[in-house]
């Protein structure tokens, strides 16, 4: 136990989602006396990406993040949603919930492939090294799976800092479970979401007395949505497509790419689009992140809603809480989200979970799980609509992770903890 040293944790947040996964952790630290928040915050670089795209004599990229920037400024004069349009959205969430900001660093948000998602991780290995010698936490704490985190786990490591790691142990498809896994053995302390996680841990040579089983800290978050949040979502404004009467039932739908199957990813997002457009209730429709692929079903996600015959309203992007109220009132969610596996188990809504890229990933009764094949999502949609709202599964957490990870940091006494890690056997 340390008694005399106020610790400072060194939150790092690349993204919305990010964002809205710590908020809860961030709170507690901030409300703990022994402790003091300190944030690093991902940005989205246009400057920097036309940078590097023009010094590698990629015209072709560097004129693809010209149109990107005249996309931005034609929708922020036609009025759209400030989370579609503003490269800093992430770092205005914090400032509206009195967050200070420490530290920013360069992402790419923009580009839909293998060569964006590796400028982006280039562009946060030449700064993170910078700010962790400005900052000098005494701890770097890191959520999830991003592509981008592993050059800042990588630079915490080297940099002789403890390390913690939310989420590790978890199973899933595609990159993200090489990327977290290899998180997961540069970090130094874990929070895994489950029992089943914290076994993987141990198996993979992780020391018992670093790994502490807590919960999904956005559970708190939807603990406090369901006492306090209005039922029906007011999300007109910012979408495009159909309008919609929430006041009905509708499919909420996530469609994230594959990184690890390439062109399968056109045809996969046709074989979902087919079933949905013979399934007859409202479809709101939110955005994909930004992996290799993105491009595609984004674009093409948007051409459905916009034929206006399917009813379908499309969001770029939405603010958490207004997710998790279309969640929240979901007759049934479609795709392949990882938060329609826990968060949506949490709140008991029915899932059709599509393809692989959740593969081995916990879920609870609520699921269905089908491949690309649009006969099979449609029969799911159809059961799982008429299920109703399930009994809650609280495996992935009860709605007090944030003050639990805050505690733990506070009473562990890292300045004596050795960072030269062993496999425990």
């Amino acid at each position: 136990m340390e008694t005399s040293h106020v610790k400072t944790i060194a939150v790092v947040a690349t993204s919305r989602a990010d964002y809205g996964r710590l908020f809860p952790v961030m709170r507690a630290i901030r409300e703990r006396v022994d402790l003091r928040l300190l944030t690093i915050v991902g940005t989205n670089s246009f400057v920097n990406s036309l940078w590097w795209s023009l010094r590698h004599g990629d015209i072709m990229r560097a004129l693809q993040f010209l149109f990107w920037r005249l996309e931005l400024l034609f929708a922020r004069l036609l009025g759209k949603g400030e989370e579609v349009t503003d490269p800093s959205y992430v770092a205005r969430l914090f400032a509206k919930d009195g967050f200070a900001i420490d530290a920013r660093i360069p992402v790419l948000r923009k580009g839909g492939d293998t060569s964006a998602m590796l400028m982006g991780a280039s562009a946060t290995l030449g700064k993170i090294g910078n700010i962790l010698d400005q900052l000098s936490p005494d701890v770097v704490l890191i959520y999830g799976d991003r592509f981008e985190l592993l050059p800042i786990a990588m630079a915490t490591a080297l940099k002789n800092i403890p390390l913690a790691h939310i989420e590790g142990g978890d199973v899933s498809g595609t990159i993200d479970e090489s990327v977290r896994h290899a998180l997961s053995k540069l970090a130094h302390i874990h929070f895994p979401l489950t029992k089943k996680s914290h076994e993987r841990l141990l198996r993979m040579g992780e020391h018992p007395d670093r790994v502490f089983t807590v919960g999904m800290p956005v559970i708190d978050m939807l603990r406090e949505l369901t006492a306090n949040e209005p039922q029906n979502p007011d999300t007109q404004d910012n979408g495009q497509g159909s309008v919609l009467d929430f006041s009905e039932p509708y499919v909420l739908v996530i469609y994230h790419p594959v990184t690890t199957r390439g062109e399968h990813n056109k045809t996969d997002v046709e074989e979902l689009l087919g079933a949905l457009q013979e399934h007859p209730l409202q479809k709101v429709i939110v955005g994909s992140n930004v992996d290799a692929g993105a491009s595609f079903i984004s674009d093409r996600i948007w051409q459905f809603a916009l034929e206006g015959a399917h009813r379908t309203r499309f969001y770029k992007s939405v603010p958490l809480f207004t997710f998790y109220r279309l969640m929240k009132n979901a007759a049934v969610a479609v795709g392949n989200s990882s938060s329609f596996l826990r968060e949506a188990a949490y709140l008991g809504i029915p899932v059709v979970l599509v393809g692989d890229r959740q593969a081995g990933r916990e879920r609870g009764d609520n699921v269905i799980e089908v491949p690309h094949d649009r006969a099979k999502i449609k029969d799911a949609i159809v059961s799982q609509s008429k299920r109703g709202v399930c009994p809650p599964d609280f495996r992935f957490g009860d709605g007090t992770s944030g003050p639990r990870i805050a505690e733990i940091l506070a009473s562990l006494d890292v300045k004596s903890m050795s960072l030269q890690k062993k496999f425990h056997e």
